[in-house]
Parts: structure tokens; sequence; C-alpha cells
């Protein structure tokens, strides 16, 4: 949330003058935090049915925030339906902030769901399931994807390493039990290089697991050469979709 509404604008405003960019759209990928999401299967359905599943289901999600003063969007994950709920409040401070800073408020998207199709980009060659850890912010959290669909969405705390890989082990033996012959598990870890070795202890190799991890490009040559280096491997993931979609 801008707290500051006029002086985040402000501040925009400065940098597109000084990067001499006129005419340029302001792009809002939200952070982890900011939103809450489900999947709906929407293979076969006609837009009439989805808009009725999607009315009944909103009705038993969870939501951080009520539903009647939050933004729901939508975006396609395959055939299924990733919806998303933005709080109303976060939305429009964000809209004030633009309006400040004079620009157009072109999109908004959610840093998981953006991320998602980059991931899905690096690990379409891959058959098999896929479990995602994002380490970010004070949270961990393992999104499990069968036939690139995300399935489970599981949020634990940083804390004790050796106990939380035990909890996403018995989470993704749980979800593999679900069918008789579950697929070969691939792994992406979303966190820091010098935090992969601990990660890469989940990976069971004699189970046929392995990690799906490559080199991520390197983004579009900033004006600030030290902007690459604060951004998360999440982040990362997240902006080069948005550098690919935009252009």
């Amino acid at each position: 949330m801008p707290l500051n509404r006029e002086a985040v604008g402000d501040f925009i405003a400065d940098l597109i003058l000084d990067c001499d960019l006129p005419g340029a759209e302001l792009v809002l990928c939200l952070p982890l935090n900011a939103a809450a999401w489900f999947v709906v299967d929407a293979d076969g359905l006609s837009s009439d049915e989805l808009t009725g599943l999607l009315s009944s289901s909103l009705q038993s999600v969870d939501l951080p925030f009520d539903v009647d003063q939050s933004y729901i969007t939508s975006s396609p994950v395959q055939d299924a339906m990733a919806i998303v709920g933005v709080s109303r409040s976060l939305i429009d401070g964000w809209s004030e902030v633009a309006e400040i800073a004079d620009l157009p408020l072109r999109r908004v998207d959610w840093s998981l769901t953006t991320a998602q199709r980059s991931l899905h980009q690096f690990t379409q060659a891959w058959h098999g399931d896929v479990a995602w850890i994002v380490v970010e912010g004070s949270s961990i959290r393992l999104v499990l994807l069968r036939q690139q669909i995300p399935e489970v969405d599981h949020v634990l705390p940083k804390g004790d390493l050796p106990a939380c890989q035990q909890e996403i082990r018995e989470c993704v033996s749980a979800w593999q039990a679900r069918v008789d012959q579950p697929p070969a598990l691939g792994w992406w870890f979303s966190a820091k290089p010098e935090q992969l070795d601990d990660w890469l202890a989940l990976v069971d190799g004699s189970a046929g697991e392995c990690c799906l991890n490559q080199p991520l490009p390197v983004l579009a040559e900033s004006w600030d050469e030290g902007v690459a280096e604060v951004l998360s491997p999440l982040q990362h993931l997240a902006l080069m979709t948005l550098q690919k979609e935009e252009r």
C-alpha cells in the first residue's frame, strides 16, 4: 500500500522525466502478500458457465479480505483459470499514485501468477509434475503443478529449515498419493543462489526427481546497474514476463 501517495507519485513522475520517457505507462506488479488466488477448471466451459461457477466458488473461498471489497481478476493457466482477489483500497491507492504521476495505469498483475507464466516457459519441455519453491520475504511458498496447472499452494513461515523441508516433503507425498501413478517430479527453486544448496536436499534423485532450475537471462540493461542485484528470483521471473508481454 502506498502510504505517502503524493511523494510516490512525484518520485515516479521525476523518474520518468529523468529517464526521458515521454508517453510512458505504468504497469503495476503486486507483491505476494497483496493478493490471494484459487484455480478453476475451465476446460470446455462456456463464458456463461464459467461466470456462474465463479459466482458460486467465491462464496466458499477463504480470502483474506471481504469479496465485496475486492477487485477480482482472472488469467488463463492452460485449460484452467487463475482467479486473483485484490483489495479495492490497494488498487485505489495505486490508481491515485498514477494520477499524481500523470501516467495511465496500463494494467495490474500479481507477482506469483506473472512469474508462473515465465516458469511455464522454462519448464514446458518437462512432462512431469512441478514443485515450485518460492522463498520471498518472511515466508516460503510451495506451489505444486500438474500439467502446468497449479493444484496446491501451501505457505510456510520461515523457520527451522529441516522442519520446513519435512513439511514440504509431507505435502508433496500427500498430493502425489491422490493418483495411482504420479508423474515424475521436477523441482524449481525461486531462492537466492547462496540458498540453493540447502534446498537441493529436497530433491530425491533415487525416486527419479530432478532440479529444473536454469540460469535466468539478464533483463534489459537498466539505467541503474544496481537494480538487478536487488531483485529476488521471483521478481526476476515476474519482470521477465512483463517485459516480454509489454513489448
